[in-house]
């Protein structure tokens, strides 16, 4: 019996995986990840989904996503939408600093950052008073980043990453949140069967399911 024929990726996926691997910060370990991306058959009922988002919006968001460079004029809004979401099942995927945290473990990150700001700011004022201005402002300057980051801000400014416990790998929970949102942005929905389909992709060792993505992005 012959095997059914190999469905290829479509073109503008092939086209932005080109995109991604002659970035010269390319890593070639992160080839085999990028090439289960690109044969995931979710790209080809992604291209299908009807978008939500105005083509001028959508060449803006594009531009941003690729340093300001321009998009093919030839490709449908469908399949630049289809490249910005491969391209950021992706970068989400390599990150190192996208995670879940707990309310716990957020609430002692911001008590940390605060207690360091008024650290900077208390070392700013003595340098000042003697006359070290210089140094009074590097610590000044510290001190004001430290506020920021003690602001009590959940991670990215988004709320759903901030848990009340750890389920699965914190990385993965963070990846379908986020990915989610970047799928209402395109399509109007967070496709979380399809964001469920990728992940699984991305990470062979878990196993996400759509009531998974679900559940963290109500």
């Amino acid at each position: 019996m012959k095997a059914p024929p190999k469905v290829l990726p479509p073109s503008a996926i092939l086209a932005e995986r080109d995109l991604l691997t002659g970035q010269p910060h390319f890593k070639p370990e992160r080839q085999p990840l990028l090439d289960r991306l690109c044969e995931a058959t979710v790209w080809g009922q992604l291209s299908k989904r009807r978008l939500t988002i105005a083509r001028p919006q959508l060449i803006e968001q594009w531009a941003a996503m690729h340093l300001g460079a321009a998009p093919d004029e030839n490709r449908t809004d469908q399949e630049l939408a289809l490249q910005m979401a491969f391209r950021v099942a992706f970068l989400f995927a390599i990150s190192n600093v996208i995670s879940t945290v707990t309310a716990t473990e957020h609430r002692e990150t911001v008590d940390f950052y605060r207690e360091k700001a008024k650290q900077f700011q208390e070392e700013a004022s003595q340098l000042g008073a003697c006359g070290f201005e210089e140094h009074a402002e590097h610590a000044r300057a510290l001190a004001a980043l430290y506020e920021e980051l003690g602001s009590g801000d959940p991670p990215f400014k988004h709320p759903r990453l901030v848990v009340g416990r750890h389920q699965k790998s914190s990385h993965v929970r963070a990846y379908c949140v986020l990915l989610a949102e970047r799928m209402r942005g395109l399509y109007g929905h967070a496709l979380r069967e399809m964001v469920a389909s990728i992940a699984n992709t991305a990470f062979p060792c878990e196993t996400v399911s759509k009531e998974d993505v679900g559940y963290w992005c109500k």
